[in-house]
């Protein structure tokens, strides 16, 4: 028996005035690949570091997230090259300003960059003006360190506000990944313009396979899990699972394998190996596509989004 692949195909959505649209049953990816494959990673190193209760920085916490931007980063770049590899990096603003070099090595490598905040501050605590004013700014930095244009985006703690849907159309991006509902990308159309939904999926963070419940808090910091969710060989398992699931079902019907990592956690070096056996383990599979968020964008865009 063949499954309907979801009950939502042209509709009402989350917010008022938004319809979504799901990919038709003839959907295909390109060169008869079966699955499209997403390497993503949360770049905002220190920023969003919690203070200790006295409210005085937690410098243990402060520098395990600065080696992201310092070593971590560049291990994941090196990683990707290896294996011929493009990725997808969500950057805060203030991460490039940081570390300019990084952000230009990851757009002159080839990885698409998508915005994550400034500050990695919280959308959802702001009103329209304050958010508005967020996504601007870091749209500007962005393309002036990477020289890229910045037309996608992922919100902090991958939770957007009611107001971010439109806010991003209206500063002219066309691809997010905030919502965390389906296993392929799909259009939402609001007033006119139309943005491509590429979703997220928390099962494969490795902030949650390593600090599960995102963190783990010990004296207002967070700590990597004792046991096996500590475990990098635990993270590559429950990666190949994910994927080795998601490619038998593609044999019905396309599929998105989407993983989300953070150099600070996954460019460590022993994590980086999950990193690479993950990548290997695909790699051994026919029909496979590896995408960039803007590509997964752009195809839809040409295919369903009228001129």
């Amino acid at each position: 028996m063949k499954f309907h692949r979801g009950d939502n195909k042209s509709g009402s959505h989350l917010l008022p005035n938004v319809s979504e649209i799901q990919l038709p049953e003839d959907f295909h990816w390109p060169d008869g690949a079966r699955i499209a494959v997403l390497i993503t990673f949360d770049f905002q190193a220190e920023l969003g570091t919690p203070v200790l209760p006295t409210g005085k920085p937690d410098y243990m916490e402060l520098t395990e997230r600065q080696y992201g931007g310092r070593r971590g980063v560049w291990r994941i770049l090196e990683i990707l090259e290896r294996n011929g590899v493009k990725a997808s990096f969500m950057i805060s603003g203030r991460t490039a300003e940081f570390y300019p070099q990084a952000t230009r090595a990851i757009h002159e490598a080839g990885h698409d960059i998508g915005g994550h905040a400034y500050l990695h501050e919280s959308l959802w605590e702001m009103n329209r003006e304050q958010e508005n004013e967020v996504i601007r700014k870091t749209k500007q930095v962005l393309e002036d360190i990477s020289g890229a244009p910045l037309v996608g985006w992922r919100s902090p703690q991958i939770r957007a506000s009611e107001n971010t849907l439109n806010l991003l159309l209206e500063n002219g991006f066309i691809w997010r990944s905030d919502y965390l509902n389906d296993d392929l990308p799909y259009l939402l159309k609001v007033n006119g313009k139309t943005m491509v939904e590429i979703p997220y999926t928390v099962a494969t963070d490795d902030a949650q396979l390593y600090m599960p419940g995102s963190v783990r808090r010990q004296g207002g910091g967070a700590t990597v899990a004792p046991g096996p969710y500590g475990n990098p060989r635990n993270a590559l398992w429950v990666w190949q699972d994910e994927f080795d699931v998601l490619y038998e079902e593609a044999k019905r019907e396309p599929k998105m394998f989407i993983v989300t990592m953070h150099p600070y956690i996954s460019g460590r070096a022993n994590r980086s190996k999950a990193v690479e056996g993950m990548l290997k383990h695909i790699k051994g599979y026919p029909e496979v596509w590896f995408s960039r968020t803007i590509d997964v964008a752009e195809l839809l865009r040409k295919q369903y989004v009228k001129s």
